[in-house]
């Protein structure tokens, strides 16, 4: 049997331009008036952010706004709208962005960026589930629970647990009692980074016909652009979001993941495209990690293979905002049977609110 496609080699669609040098990647777009943003990031993680003072940076060479978070009203978030643009009261990540300065070069846009003061009060930090879960944690999120989130979902209020995810079959763990043999373990799948060589980066324009023009290494449009359609009251049809070549993805450029601060930034500059390129600490920072998850597991099994039961439970360390953490845990919820049938189970998955990016 011949096949069209399988046990062929095919030339990938932007395999030449990149092998020549030709691509054209976000930070190699030049616009007419084109400013720069660099973006303050606070030393700890979680803080209240007592005051602000951007005078200093406001009078340095080339700066043309400066840009904080104080008095933002933006939610979004396509599971939970818990995410704003920029920090609003406190800091609950390393990466967070609480400050930005918009000026004509990027070199000027960083040295008038050290000049911003913020005053913090400190508050724990959690890094992992397990501490975020204990009875006497500080709320990363008072407001869990009472944020716009989809019906399928199940926040705790009053707790660190954005999303509480159960699933039964079966007589469940009561189904262990049919067991001849139990195993019982812990395995941790740690925080980590895709590390594209190509790092996050968006353009947007805040046009004057009251459009918004986006360019983003990002590899998904259509989210960026309702995702921002939303948040500045537009049709979609007014959102434009263009996709150059992307340097490499792995998974952590999907989803919406720095325009919306890009956007806000921009916003207090309409007429000009403002222009953003994460360093290498920003990118594994603030943008999407792969989030850390601890599985408790228990198999029971016959003597004569035949697998009959399983309890787990996931522990997510979802990061300060769980909008794409809630699906990751679903996923490694229900999955945690692998390929295997069991006739009982017994599965639960904590999305956790933690202080990571």
């Amino acid at each position: 049997m011949a096949y069209k496609y399988v046990g062929k080699s095919y030339i990938r669609p932007d395999a030449v331009s990149k092998v020549t040098g030709k691509a054209t990647y976000l930070d190699d777009i030049r616009i007419p008036g084109m400013l720069h943003a660099a973006i303050l990031r606070p030393p700890i993680a979680h803080a209240r952010i007592l005051s602000i003072e951007t005078q200093e940076a406001e009078g340095m060479p080339g700066v043309v706004k400066v840009v904080t978070g104080q008095g933002c009203k933006i939610h979004y978030g396509d599971n939970i709208r818990d995410l704003t643009p920029m920090a609003v009261d406190k800091v609950r990540y390393i990466g967070e962005p609480v400050a930005a300065v918009v000026a004509e070069t990027v070199q000027q846009a960083r040295a008038a960026m050290e000049k911003i003061k913020v005053e913090y009060e400190p508050l724990p930090v959690y890094t992992d589930a397990r501490q975020a879960m204990a009875e006497d944690a500080m709320l990363i999120h008072a407001e869990n629970g009472s944020y716009w989130y989809l019906p399928t979902l199940h926040p705790v209020p009053e707790t660190n647990i954005a999303n509480l995810y159960h699933l039964k079959k079966g007589r469940g763990e009561e189904g262990f009692d049919e067991a001849e043999v139990v195993i019982e373990g812990e395995f941790n799948y740690p925080l980590g980074s895709c590390s594209a060589l190509e790092p996050h980066g968006s353009i947007v324009w805040f046009k004057e016909d009251n459009t918004i023009d986006v360019w983003s290494s990002s590899i998904c449009p259509t989210i960026v652009r309702d995702d921002l359609a939303h948040a500045y009251h537009l049709p979609i049809s007014d959102v434009r979001v263009r996709i150059p070549d992307i340097g490499g993805c792995f998974g952590y450029k999907s989803d919406i993941t720095v325009e919306q601060t890009i956007a806000y930034i921009a916003s207090f500059v309409p007429g000009y495209p403002v222009k953003w390129v994460a360093t290498r600490q920003e990118d594994y920072t603030s943008t999407l990690i792969a989030h850390g998850i601890r599985v408790q597991m228990k198999i029971g099994a016959r003597k004569d293979g035949k697998l009959v039961a399983l309890k787990s439970t996931i522990l997510h360390t979802g990061g300060a905002y769980a909008d794409t953490a809630v699906n990751i845990t679903i996923a490694a919820t229900h999955n945690s049977t692998g390929p295997y049938v069991f006739e009982h189970c017994d599965s639960t998955g904590y999305t956790v609110y933690t202080n990571t990016p």
